[in-house]
């Protein structure tokens, strides 16, 4: 018995798991307004009610897995920033950011339909934002390391650019066959790369 409640914990946990992987694949597939709480729990093969005992409704699973994505963006930006200094060379980091990201967008197919569902959505609008916020944020400290004297300014506006371009041509790469995605990311990257080397 006295280990009951550390067993009761771990399956809780793995219970959240499943319902935002299985949230995240609906969203993806349908989109946001289309998938029901109802919908997720027979998905994942729970009832209703255990489903509640973890989220009161689908914009707390919503929130939840932008937390979920706010913290590998994170992750990922960290790990560039860390071994780029100041002054990096730009092709060498934004090879490194662009696999790194399509890795990412892969593997979080839900982030793309909140985004978009945050369009139309304005109560979605509130539960992305730290989404919105952390990918400006970051690509404007990746601007800053490979361009140190931009004013924080024309950091900004680089990185509204870049941001712009990486969403526009994404989801393009995330859904090309394997043996076409390296040739697809490679393009981005030539964007990216001749856009950074500009002077400003």
């Amino acid at each position: 018995m006295a280990d009951g409640g550390p067993r009761r914990q771990v399956r809780g946990i793995r219970r959240i798991e499943l319902i935002l992987d299985t949230a995240e694949a609906l969203f993806a597939e349908v989109g946001y307004d289309a998938t029901t709480t109802n919908a997720i729990a027979a998905a994942a093969a729970i009832s209703p009610g255990s489903l509640y005992q973890f989220f009161p409704n689908k914009l707390a699973i919503a929130e939840a897995l932008t937390a979920r994505y706010v913290a590998g963006l994170d992750d990922v930006y960290g790990r560039i920033l860390a071994a780029s200094p100041g002054g990096a060379q730009v092709p060498a980091l934004i090879d490194q950011l662009v696999e790194a990201l399509v890795t990412f967008n892969a593997a979080s197919p839900g982030a793309r339909a909140l985004m978009a569902g945050a369009e139309v959505s304005p109560d979605l609008v509130t539960v992305v934002a730290p989404l919105h916020a952390a990918m400006c944020d970051r690509a404007e400290d990746i601007v800053g390391a490979t361009a140190p004297t931009l004013t924080a300014g024309q950091r900004k506006r680089t990185a509204d650019v870049c941001i712009h371009v990486v969403r526009a041509l994404m989801p393009a790469i995330v859904a090309a066959p394997p043996a076409e995605r390296a040739d697809a990311a490679t393009e981005l990257k030539r964007v990216l790369v001749g856009y950074l080397s500009t002077p400003r």
